[in-house]
């Protein structure tokens, strides 16, 4: 099933953002929970995905971050399982998960050189 077909809505999209943040958001039954294009030195901290019981594919991203750089991503918490619980694609670089905890199975790096991603104490 493609992202576009998935049952749920997005949750916040950051699109070339600078030195902001995001703190203590629960996103409930998204297709997509936080995703980034250009976001370059923010923090996201809190934040919670979670979702009702839609089936193994309770949504399709969690946390989608691309062509950004020296972002941090702390204290996170998966309450459900996405299809793509963390992932960095198109030349995302520098960007620290940190401290995340739940059902976090699939994190993944995708196409066109991400580099410099960092997991500490994601369980």
């Amino acid at each position: 099933m493609s992202a576009s077909q998935e049952a749920g809505y997005n949750g916040i999209h950051f699109n070339q953002v600078a030195h902001s943040w995001v703190r203590d958001v629960r996103v409930l039954n998204s297709d997509s929970a936080f995703y980034s294009w250009g976001m370059v030195f923010c923090t996201i901290s809190g934040l919670e995905v979670a979702s009702g019981n839609r089936g193994y594919d309770n949504g399709h991203r969690g946390i989608w971050l691309e062509r950004g750089q020296d972002n941090l991503i702390v204290g996170f918490n998966f309450t459900t399982m996405m299809y793509h619980d963390m992932s960095v694609s198109f030349y995302e670089h520098s960007t620290a998960f940190v401290n995340g905890t739940g059902k976090v199975s699939a994190s993944s790096t995708h196409v066109d050189d991400p580099a410099d991603t960092c997991l500490i104490d994601v369980l």
